[in-house]
């Protein structure tokens, strides 16, 4: 009878232990998936930004040269 309860405890703990490394391999790749997603939202914030300041930057840059090439004069 003891070697029943036995062979069941090692079971039971068995059976926990790879229960718990799967839950924690799938945190992990939750984890990783998340921190991409948020690199990848950064990434794209940052680009827009750029992109808003490279469009004001090339707009003053040809109106100065207009300016500077055309005058109300000629």
């Amino acid at each position: 009878m003891r070697i029943y309860i036995l062979v069941a405890v090692v079971v039971v703990l068995s059976a926990a232990y790879f229960m718990g490394l799967n839950i924690g391999r799938a945190n992990c790749v939750a984890d990783v998936s998340q921190n991409s997603v948020n690199l990848y939202q950064q990434q794209l914030k940052k680009q827009g930004e750029i992109n808003v300041e490279i469009n004001r930057t090339n707009v003053r840059d040809i109106r100065d040269i207009l300016r500077a090439k055309y005058t109300i004069a000629e």
